[in-house]
């Protein structure tokens, strides 16, 4: 059992803080995993009971918790609790240095990708989601960008060709990234479980000797006169933290009395440091040394991300989630000592943070950020879902940019984690990879072809034809490898999938709870053609998020599907 057993006094604590609080997040499944005193059966039995109240509706942020309770429920302990990253990583390393001689087979393995596709469908499916970028201020061709599941990889040609620099790794789960502005090798990053940091260009990479550990690092950022002076957030434990020798060693230096989430320093004055979380926008006037939380603002208690702007430093934007759908915009034009209120979702119309703006919650804080032009105070983008902008400093938006592939918008893939608006470009990172705009999001270009990072659910092989391979991924749908080319012919999130035994050209491919389509003509065109059982219609699908299917090893033409 854990040494910490649940209380009475937790679990009402839980249930008023899902239930009676407006401003619960959707991802509520998170911050309970993040107690660590619940059993992942109660943290799903909770979880569910706030999607009965809220609704699970698409943007509301019931996928992304389904995909959450399939990875966990597979990192599990005797007892039935969530074993932590950095616990799997403790005994990762507490297994390999019982066993120094094991044999490295990683040159046994050849990629398949995809690193490029060719998309037969419009269902805007892209490589793989981006959750963190790092930008070179002196070199505008040197990206670096990391992935959840995919580790970091790194160009030196503007987004031409990308290199792996972190994929051997125990836990390769990247959160945060940042390159030094006084020397272009040194490279940081936040994971899953502590920060990193690299003084090679990621040939090789050090863990922090002193810092945050068991903690998702949100946010790393560089003083912009002294390389040697970073700030982080962390998600779970509630700190800002500092370090004053190039990330080496990190102290605490605030807990605002919430989870961490951003920090941006005020444009030609780095003494003046914004740090903000959940519930809370704080203040340093000493280079980070020490904050304050600003009292009296008009925000509630949801996750608040900021934004700055060279074009007028005393200006400071800050957008805030409520229940994982959009709350409000906050300006202050005085270095935040006041604030006010320029949009909020009071009209129950204006929830620009999901698909649909009527509707409540979303996937907020998984998918939200805020920036403003480096030239135009005014001009201000807002992430969640989608991309939308406001050229009247945050009073009213429009969107900008759309998901789908034949929408008269510019695409750039839904779930937008990520943005950076500098100088050299408008950057976006997203569940389907990373963008770059340089005309203020009228245009995007799709920098990800070269970069390996989809999560794949599931995949099938050819029992005809050598290395050709179908395979289901999150919000990347479904595609099949010929040739050495990959074609993804299904959209949404792809999950079970298989290459019919008798001819290679005939490929099934379920999307999340079941709904089943079908190739015969090798990936280029797909149709849906059954779901499970005691439910009618299209894409209306009652399966397990994963729902397993097999093809008859006798009868190609029977099937079995599991409910």
């Amino acid at each position: 059992m854990k040494s910490n057993p649940i209380t009475s006094q937790y679990i009402l604590s839980i249930i008023l803080m899902v239930f009676i609080s407006l401003e619960v997040q959707s991802q509520v499944y998170m911050d309970l995993e993040a107690g660590g005193d619940m059993s992942f059966e109660e943290i799903v039995a909770e979880t569910e009971k706030y999607f009965d109240n809220v609704g699970r509706e698409k943007g509301k942020g019931y996928k992304p918790f389904q995909r959450w309770k399939f990875m966990k429920q597979r990192s599990l302990d005797a007892n039935g609790y969530i074993v932590s990253p950095a616990e799997q990583y403790k005994s990762y390393k507490a297994f390999m240095d019982k066993s120094p001689n094991l044999k490295d087979n990683s040159t046994l393995y050849t990629e398949l990708g995809p690193k490029s596709a060719v998309n037969t469908d419009t269902w805007s499916s892209s490589l793989g989601r981006i959750s963190a970028i790092g930008l070179d201020p002196g070199d505008a061709s040197h990206i670096i960008a990391g992935s959840p599941t995919g580790g970091i990889w790194r160009t030196t040609n503007g987004g031409t060709t990308w290199t792996p620099i972190y994929d051997y790794a125990a836990n390769i789960e990247i959160w945060a990234l940042e390159i030094s502005h006084a020397n272009p090798n040194h490279y940081f990053a936040g994971t899953a479980a502590e920060i990193i940091y690299s003084t090679d260009g990621g040939q090789s990479w050090s863990a922090a000797a002193t810092g945050p550990t068991s903690t998702q690092i949100n946010t790393i950022v560089m003083h912009p006169n002294n390389a040697s002076i970073l700030l982080a957030t962390d998600r779970w434990g509630g700190q800002i933290w500092r370090s004053t020798d190039a990330g080496v060693n990190w102290s605490s230096v605030h807990a605002p009395g919430g989870d961490t989430y951003d920090i941006e320093f005020k444009p030609g004055d780095p003494n003046t440091v914004y740090a903000s979380g959940v519930g809370f926008i704080a203040k340093s006037t000493n280079n980070g040394v020490s904050f304050t939380n600003i009292a009296g603002g008009p925000w509630g208690s949801g996750v608040i991300m900021l934004a700055v702007t060279p074009n007028d430093a005393n200006y400071v934007y800050a957008l805030q989630e409520t229940g994982g759908g959009y709350d409000a915009t906050y300006r202050s034009v005085n270095s935040g000592t006041t604030w006010t209120t320029r949009s909020d979702n009071s009209s129950g119309t204006n929830n620009i943070l999901t698909y649909n703006q009527s509707s409540s919650g979303g996937q907020a804080p998984r998918d939200m950020d805020i920036v403003v032009s480096p030239t135009n105070k005014n001009h201000v983008y807002v992430a969640g879902v989608e991309l939308w902008k406001s050229t009247d400093g945050g009073t009213g938006f429009t969107k900008v940019a759309d998901w789908l592939v034949n929408s008269a918008l510019p695409f750039i893939h839904a779930d937008v984690d990520i943005m950076y608006y500098t100088s050299n470009g408008f950057y976006a990172g997203t569940d389907g990879g990373i963008f770059l705009s340089i005309n203020a999001a009228t245009t995007w270009t799709d920098l990800t072809p070269g970069i390996g990072v989809r999560q794949f659910y599931r995949i099938g092989a050819s029992q005809t034809e050598t290395d050709r391979v179908s395979g289901g991924s999150q919000d990347n749908g479904t595609g099949v490898i010929k040739g050495g080319i990959w074609f993804d012919f299904l959209g949404a999130d792809g999950m079970e999938t298989f290459i019919d035994w008798s001819n290679k050209d005939v490929i099934y491919g379920n999307v999340h709870n079941g709904g089943l389509y079908k190739s015969t003509d090798g990936g280029v065109t797909a149709f849906f053609t059954a779901q499970t059982p005691g439910v009618t219609g299209s894409g209306n699908n009652n399966g397990a998020w994963v729902t397993p299917t097999e093809q008859d090893p006798a009868n190609a033409n029977t099937l079995y599907q599991a409910k």
